[in-house]
């Protein structure tokens, strides 16, 4: 959607993002999350998605410098918004992650922050 170089805008950017509501609706959500739960008593298939999902996510930030790149000189993106609000806020996804989850302190650094911006 963004395309493979070039600037970026944040409304480019922004173009991405959609709702929890319409991802909800998708109609391969209802069966991803029924795969999710079943792999929390097959340690294989638990497994293997964790692979993946660990794959996925080394790829998810490798796309987000590859936009703060893009972006005009001194756009400030704080990627948390996406490795934190996205991604980790659904938990089994951060289990899926381990060690490449996000850790506790970092959580509640990202929540003060959203909660008092500049203080």
């Amino acid at each position: 959607m963004l395309g493979e170089s070039g600037p970026l805008t944040i409304d480019d950017v922004m173009q991405l993002f959609i709702s929890p509501k319409t991802l909800s609706d998708f109609p391969f959500m209802a069966i991803r999350l029924q795969i999710l739960a079943v792999a929390s008593t097959i340690p294989e298939l638990e497994k293997r998605l964790s692979e993946i999902s660990r794959a996925q996510f080394a790829k998810w930030k490798v796309c987000i410098e590859d936009v703060r790149q893009r972006l005009p000189k001194g756009t400030v993106m704080d990627e948390r918004a996406i490795t934190i609000d996205l991604l980790m806020m659904m938990p089994y996804y951060a289990r899926l992650l381990g060690d490449d989850a996000v850790r506790d302190d970092v959580y509640v650094n990202w929540v003060r922050h959203k909660l008092f911006p500049n203080q």
